[in-house]
C-alpha cells in the first residue's frame, strides 16, 4: 500500500542520515479496517474502499542520537499526508534504551490508502455490471531473509 511503501523509502532514502541498515528496520501494516470508497473513478481506477489501518516502522540498534530526527521524517510525511487528505495523522512512538548509545524505536500512525479498482475481461468481483480487479499496487516483501534449521 502506498503508506507502506512511502514510510519505507523514508528509512531507505535516509538511512545514513540515520547510520543504520536496512537489516535493522522494518515496516508493516496492524488492524486494518476496510471501508467503502465510494466507487468514484479517477486516472487510477475506481476507488473500490479505503484501507484504514496502523502502518508500525521499527528500527533495532538505531544510535541514540538518531531516533529525534527519524521521529522529525515521519511527521513531515504525515505534514504531507494530512496536507492532501485534510486528515490529522498522530503519531505515537515507543522507545527502548538497549546500552545508551543505541535505541530501538518503534513509531506508529494511522494512515488510509486507496484500494483501486480497473475494469478487466474476466474477474469474480463485479460491479454496476463491469467485472474489476484490483489496480497497481505495490505489495511489501521482505528484502532478505534467512531460514534455520531443517524441514522434516
Amino acid at each position: 500500500m502506498k503508506g507502506l511503501n512511502d514510510l519505507h523509502e523514508i528509512l531507505k532514502e535516509n538511512r545514513q542520515a540515520l547510520k543504520t541498515s536496512a537489516k535493522n528496520w522494518d515496516v508493516w501494516m496492524e488492524n486494518g479496517t476496510l471501508k467503502s470508497g465510494g466507487m468514484l473513478e479517477d486516472e487510477n481506477g475506481y476507488q473500490y474502499a479505503n484501507l484504514e489501518y496502523r502502518a508500525v516502522v521499527y528500527v533495532e540498534k538505531l544510535p541514540s542520537d538518531r531516533g529525534a530526527l527519524l521521529i522529525a521524517l515521519i511527521r513531515q510525511y504525515a505534514n504531507q499526508r494530512e496536507r492532501e487528505n485534510s486528515k490529522t495523522i498522530d503519531i505515537e512512538f515507543d522507545q527502548t534504551n538497549l546500552n545508551g548509545k543505541q535505541i530501538n524505536l518503534e513509531i506508529t500512525l494511522q494512515l488510509t490508502d486507496i484500494l483501486y479498482m480497473t475494469e478487466v475481461e474476466d474477474s469474480p468481483i463485479e460491479w454496476a455490471g463491469k467485472k474489476l480487479a484490483p489496480g497497481a499496487h505495490t505489495l511489501n516483501t521482505a528484502e532478505s531473509g534467512s531460514v534455520t534449521g531443517g524441514i522434516k
